[in-house]
């Protein structure tokens, strides 16, 4: 049917098993191509039930020829090209190919290419439709967008129980080629279920098990398992994807040219992705970015949230299926800012992720930075591009944040133009900064207002990198009491090769649990494993609850350490069991503090081993090098057979 703009078309009799090609000159200004419909009709014209289509379903492949004329938009679907009323229960199992580029016409700068299993463009409900068939574009536009989906290209309606895969079937492969050449395409909108959700929308029990690849160079490539571009107001409930999503399309934004996430690529405004304890959407697919992009942000459930904050509560990044795999991997090329999450990528916003998850390993391969260049990795969020206050509460890691035991996995990527600024690692957050600071004063880490509660990483942190680097086992800064937040897996950190920057010296943090604290109050803190910080460059600050201290005056309560602290290779850079601060004036009060019985200390210089009060002293305690600091009535912490 070309054009369905009465009865509808139901009961399974509209099962198509040929091919439709379309080749030549396309008459009118768009183009709508479906295996069973062009296009259905939408208004106060059609009877109840009038021009929705029920039970069909399509095997044929629908294929729109490269040498083809279309004046503006070009819609190819699986099922339908532009859905004006309801679709349900329907299937396709045919392959959709688009190799039709756009010219540079005056007709051609504001349109868009769609291309989707189901239906390329729909403003109506789509219900229990699946897809199967591989869906590939290799057209460009001309400085306009392309969506390439398993499901839908543009949705304006609901989608609600609708898959690319079945549960017993992988998804269909999702493939983006088309390059900017004599066509620039300025967005790239890829993804397993819908590529463009224009907003207000909701997106229920939907699930992709398909792969979803780009190659294509775009302004902003936004590309996903389930949405890669929401517009606020939209709800996702119970949604996961399994299927790997890889980008190597250069991306040339100047905020983030790449976002990249299990679920969601970009959300644009305030959505809900909220869950509980047994309903959430979740993340079981590898993420690959590895392209010239500079500046990328990746999460486990969602690249990048602006615009407005959104909700991602109880979303969880879950280890993929099979031995020794990767779960989001950022390789190769010069960047200059790469924001990596377990969940969220980057957040220009105060989006919420309470009790969220992820047991996926974060892993740096072959990665180079620019002169101003920085990385910001969380097991939860990778960082913020603007303070906002919030508090973040019961997140839980479990993955590795890592790069293999070579300085290669992370370096300079010019010997002769060493990187200047700070980049974080972190179990729960990685943090951000505007990049102005070389220094640990003033603004090391400008992104504030953030307050970490009951958050707790059982992952390994290992970073072997040629950059200067600040990583804790929970969060990178904080100048809020980080209250109930604990660590519980070593801590790893081999910095070489950084020199002298700028005159300035100082080189690396790594603390058990906080890296740089800015406040005056630490409650109920616990780091326990081995913490080992090894710089052959000076002025390398470690600390079993604190990496570095840059306050006055501050009381830890209840918090305890356990394993062994060690900093090694250091000069004028220092160790301590509980808290660093080189040679800052600072008052310090420990109440009611414990160390693990056996703890193993290098503060002094030499291994001690902790075995009870006596072996307590207060250059153990804030390291040995440090010479400006106080502690308040001469309390110390005591050791505690347990922790």
């Amino acid at each position: 049917v070309g054009y369905l703009a009465g009865g509808p078309v139901s009961n399974g009799t509209n099962t198509a098993n040929g091919d439709i090609a379309v080749n030549g000159y396309v008459a009118g200004y768009h183009s709508y191509v479906g295996g069973i419909v062009g296009m259905s009709s939408s208004g106060s014209s059609i009877a109840a039930g009038g021009g929705t289509i029920t039970g069909a379903s399509n095997a044929g492949d629908v294929t729109v020829a490269a040498g083809c004329t279309i004046p503006r938009n070009n819609y190819v679907g699986g099922i339908i090209g532009y859905a004006g009323n309801d679709v349900s229960n329907t299937s396709n199992t045919g392959n959709v190919v688009n190799n039709y580029s756009q010219g540079s016409s005056s007709n051609a700068t504001s349109y868009h290419m769609n291309i989707a299993g189901v239906a390329a463009h729909s403003v109506a409900t789509l219900t229990s439709c699946t897809n199967t068939g591989n869906i590939t574009n290799t057209g460009s536009t001309y400085k306009s967008e392309i969506n390439v989906a398993g499901v839908v290209g543009i949705s304006q309606g609901d989608i609600i129980s609708c898959s690319n895969g079945t549960n017993s079937l992988a998804g269909g492969t999702i493939t983006n080629t088309a390059t900017s050449g004599t066509n620039s395409i300025q967005d790239g909108q890829f993804a397993g279920v819908v590529s463009n959700n224009k907003g207000n929308i909701d997106v229920t029990s939907c699930f992709n098990k398909g792969d979803v690849v780009n190659s294509g160079a775009c302004s902003s490539i936004s590309i996903a398992g389930i949405a890669a571009w929401t517009s606020a107001g939209s709800t996702y409930t119970g949604c996961y994807n399994t299927g790997n999503i890889t980008n190597t399309g250069t991306g040339s934004d100047g905020t983030a040219g790449v976002r990249l996430g299990g679920i969601a690529g970009s959300v644009n405004g305030a959505s809900t992705f909220t869950g509980n304890n047994t309903t959430y959407n979740y993340n079981k697919g590898v993420l690959l970015e590895n392209s010239a992009s500079t500046k990328v942000a990746v999460g486990g459930v969602c690249g990048y949230t602006f615009g407005a904050a959104s909700d991602f509560a109880y979303a969880k990044s879950l280890y993929p299926d099979g031995d020794d795999v990767d779960d989001i991997v950022i390789e190769g090329n010069a960047r200059d800012k790469v924001y990596v999450g377990g969940i969220i990528g980057m957040s220009a916003v105060t989006s919420s992720f309470d009790n969220t998850y992820n047991s996926s390993d974060i892993r740096f391969l072959d990665l180079e930075i620019n002169q101003s260049g920085q990385v910001f990795a969380g097991g939860i969020i990778g960082g913020w591009t603007a303070s906002g206050t919030q508090t973040i509460n019961g997140c839980e890691n479990t993955g590795w944040v890592y790069t293999k035991t070579s300085a290669g996995d992370l370096a300079a990527a010019d010997s002769e133009n060493l990187p200047k600024y700070w980049s974080f690692f972190g179990g729960i957050a990685g943090m951000g900064s505007t990049g102005t600071s070389e220094g640990l004063n003033g603004g090391f880490n400008t992104i504030t207002g953030k307050t970490f509660t009951n958050c707790s990483n059982s992952g390994k942190i290992q970073i072997y990198a040629a950059l200067r680097c600040c990583i804790a086992g929970v969060v990178t800064y904080t100048e809020n009491d980080p209250n109930g937040c604990v660590c519980t897996r070593d801590i790893r950190l081999v910095a070489s090769g950084i020199g002298n920057v700028n005159n300035n010296y100082h080189r690396n943090i790594c603390g058990g649990v906080v890296g740089y604290f800015n406040g005056s109050t630490a409650t109920n803190l616990k780091y326990e494993g081995t913490l080992n910080s090894n710089s052959s460059s000076p002025y390398a600050y470690t600390g079993g609850i604190i990496g570095y201290l840059h306050t006055s005056a501050v009381t830890l309560n209840n918090c305890r350490v356990g394993g062994n602290v060690h900093a090694t290779n250091k000069s004028g850079g220092s160790s301590a069991v509980m808290c660093d601060n080189n040679t800052n004036t600072v008052s310090v009060t420990f109440t009611n503090c414990l160390i693990k019985k056996g703890t193993i200390s290098y503060a002094t210089g030499s291994k001690v081993t902790i075995n009870s009060n006596s072996d307590v002293t207060a250059g153990q305690c804030m390291s040995s090098d440090a010479s400006g600091y106080t502690i308040v009535g001469d309390v110390l912490p005591t050791v505690a057979s347990s922790i």
